[in-house]
């Protein structure tokens, strides 16, 4: 008479644990992943921008970024279709002279600066 081997049955219960464990740790580090990607592109635009802030508020014309529409990777690469996507926006009123900057990926606004100057007066 054969018995039930209950090793076998306790070593199937296991395999079945850890493929569902593995299942669930894989999908919370590939969050974890495209989270940290995000971050890293946040932070990179923040310094890129606020250093953009600057230029243009010493002196406008030494801003490398001309008013539109660019695409970035998290790198601040500018890229043909990155997946950040920065607009700048220049205006000007008789005293003062503004700039909006916006930092966009596919869903959201991540970052809105602006910066208002008054023009110099030619006396």
């Amino acid at each position: 008479m054969k018995g039930k081997n209950p090793a076998f049955v306790e070593l199937l219960l296991i395999l079945v644990f850890f493929s569902i464990a593995s299942v669930i740790l894989v999908q919370i580090f590939s969050a974890a992943f495209l989270m940290s990607k995000e971050s890293v592109a946040l932070g990179n635009a923040q310094m890129y921008m606020q250093g953009q802030m600057d230029l243009w508020q010493i002196d406008p014309q030494q801003m490398e970024l001309e008013p539109g529409t660019y695409h970035f990777d998290e790198q601040m690469n500018e890229t043909a279709q990155g997946s950040y996507v920065l607009t700048v926006k220049e205006s000007e009123e008789e005293l003062v002279r503004s700039l909006r900057l916006v930092f966009a990926s596919k869903d959201k606004v991540l970052i809105d600066l602006d910066a208002t100057v008054l023009k110099e007066s030619g006396v």
